[in-house]
């Protein structure tokens, strides 16, 4: 019984601490998301409910537009045509590095 009590309390402890390193969303005005080393991942919610997505791993950037309550979303990655960022009137093509 005693054999029992100390597995469980030490898989409770395990997964204790396996949560503590799960890192929630940090909020930036309209903005939310995850910021870990060089890689982020930016999330923005509309009115109409309509998500625009920044995501930067392995130092690429790649954009996403999805609409969750009909279950729709396209990505720079799954098949939109030459997708960009412009910003301050500047174009920036996607996945460059």
């Amino acid at each position: 019984m005693l054999r029992n009590y100390h597995a469980t309390l030490a898989g409770l402890m395990l997964l204790s601490h396996s949560a503590n390193a799960v890192q929630a969303d940090q909020q930036w005005g309209d903005w939310y998301g995850n910021i870990s080393a060089i890689e982020f991942e930016l999330n923005t919610q509309n009115a109409a409910g309509e998500v625009l997505t920044l995501t930067c791993t392995s130092g690429k950037l790649a954009a996403a537009y999805s609409v969750p309550a009909e279950d729709y979303r396209v990505s720079s990655q799954t098949g939109l045509s030459e997708p960009g960022v412009s910003i301050n009137g500047t174009n920036h093509p996607l996945d460059e590095t």
